[in-house]
């Protein structure tokens, strides 16, 4: 059994996080681009659910935003932040 540790979350503006991941959260819409987030999560190595546990965010929340729905901010500035702990494998055009 693997043990994943929570990622440590900074505050982060969520005005901020539009910079930091233009391709993949749209300030306009407040929406995530739903594959360009899947596939950020698995160039990182991590399922939906490890990704969910690692971000302190619900598997709930997280499918939401992988189905184009309105998230919270905090659970915005929480999944970029986590995405931002590892690099992605270099498979993907981030």
């Amino acid at each position: 059994m693997v043990r994943l540790e929570a990622a440590k979350h900074e505050v982060v503006p969520v005005a901020a996080v539009a910079e930091r991941a233009p391709r993949l959260w749209g300030a306009a819409s407040g929406r995530f681009q739903p594959v360009r987030l899947r596939a950020a999560i698995v160039a990182r190595g991590w399922t939906v659910r490890e990704f969910a546990a690692l971000a302190g965010v619900s598997p709930a929340c997280l499918y939401n935003a992988l189905q184009r729905r309105a998230v919270s901010d905090r659970t915005v500035v929480r999944i970029v932040t986590t995405l931002d702990t590892r690099a992605p494998n270099g498979l993907i055009d981030e």
